[in-house]
């Protein structure tokens, strides 16, 4: 790289290097780490939890919208928003398809009457659509509603109303912090933050551990329920160990090296 800098730029290079200190004053940093640097008051862990369960709870959904869409259109208010969403695009027609389809149970005669009312057929049209032909078209609704629509939803001011209501108070975060290790002290500055995502990553679909890198030894404080599942280790046999217990004789030293690698 030093025989690409031109003239220019190994002369800045120069003057960076004589300005910046040489040594630095062992009384520079506190020998102590100030605790009354982290310490905040309930109401500010209480606004953070919050703050941070909403972005979660969303980046959750958006995860895997196919089914985040067909829970959250149980919850009226989420059906009702995502309505309002759907009508600036004038998209409202595909959900109210897609919903009011669930309902007629193979009935051709309701089948006929869902495709006049919602794809402007007229009866004659309508007639031929069976509830097969029906069936087909609302999966094709659902599969544009939850893979285009519904994560702009997610992403609108639409969305914010509806976790508000389904998160309601901020009490779980003391539910929460039970789900990490016993012995292990959350910073109170990170309170808010680790006890929301615990919350909503203990029953991820995938494998999910956090740990403090400033303590020796890197233990696990935290594993959700896919990590018991998938190792066969509950939480109180796999907090506060490092994960390289799960290491054997027949442990590939090439994947270990990979993880220690990207870490």
């Amino acid at each position: 790289w030093k025989e690409k800098q031109n003239a220019d730029e190994k002369a800045s290079l120069e003057k960076l290097r004589a300005i910046m200190p040489k040594k630095m004053p062992a009384d520079s940093q506190p020998k102590e780490f100030d605790q009354e640097a982290v310490k905040i008051d309930a109401s500010a862990k209480a606004a953070q939890f919050r703050s941070s369960m909403i972005k979660f709870t969303k980046l959750l959904w958006t995860i895997d919208t196919e089914a985040s869409l067909e829970k959250l259109m149980e919850v009226p208010e989420a059906r009702e928003a995502f309505h309002n969403f759907l009508e600036k695009t004038y998209e409202h027609t595909q959900l109210d398809f897609w919903l009011e389809s669930r309902n007629f149970d193979g009935d051709n005669d309701a089948a006929s009457k869902l495709c006049e009312k919602y794809l402007g057929m007229s009866a004659s049209e309508a007639a031929t659509m069976g509830s097969a032909a029906v069936e087909a078209k609302a999966a094709e609704f659902y599969q544009v509603l939850a893979n285009d629509s519904f994560p702009k939803f997610i992403k609108s001011k639409y969305i914010d109303p509806v976790v508000e209501t389904m998160l309601g108070d901020d009490s779980r975060m003391d539910g929460s912090k039970g789900l990490v290790w016993e012995k292990y002290k959350v910073p109170a500055d990170m309170e808010g933050f680790v006890f929301s995502f615990v919350a909503v990553a203990e029953t991820f679909p995938a494998c999910i551990v956090i740990s403090d890198m400033s303590i020796p030894g890197n233990p696990m404080f935290f594993i959700n329920q896919e990590f018991s599942k998938i190792t066969g280790y509950s939480k109180k046999d796999a907090q506060g160990r490092n994960c390289r217990f799960l290491q054997g004789p027949k442990t590939e030293p090439a994947s270990v090296a990979v993880i220690q690698d990207t870490l």
